[in-house]
């Protein structure tokens, strides 16, 4: 099995419902191993970008942590999805709605 598909499995875990809290942690430190850029260790709610209070100097720093590389109108596309889609849980939501703000403010 390709690690591919393994980390979508466990990424799958995640989202699903039905999976043990356990086993959602399992997923979650092997995602953190295997995924670190999607997946940072140890991140909680104090995550670094709370204090962004000014967007000057490392503008471009905080967007390719948000992008990953990846195409900044499809990633901020998904984010708005993410905050409109009612089965999304409000933590979530919150992420979200900081990821675009730094998307935004980059604009």
């Amino acid at each position: 099995m390709s690690e591919g598909n393994v980390i979508r499995g466990h990424k799958a875990n995640l989202s699903n419902k039905g999976t043990s809290d356990e086993s959602k942690e399992n997923s979650l430190k092997y995602l953190q191993e295997h995924d670190p850029e999607e997946y940072p260790p140890h991140e909680g709610k104090s995550h670094s970008r709370q204090s962004s209070g000014s967007s000057t100097g490392s503008t471009s720093q905080d967007v390719e942590s948000v992008t990953h590389g990846k195409d900044v109108g499809n990633v901020m596309r998904g984010l708005k999805a993410t905050i409109s889609n009612p089965n999304v849980s409000e933590e979530a939501k919150e992420r979200a709605h900081e990821k675009l703000d730094v998307l935004e403010g980059a604009e």
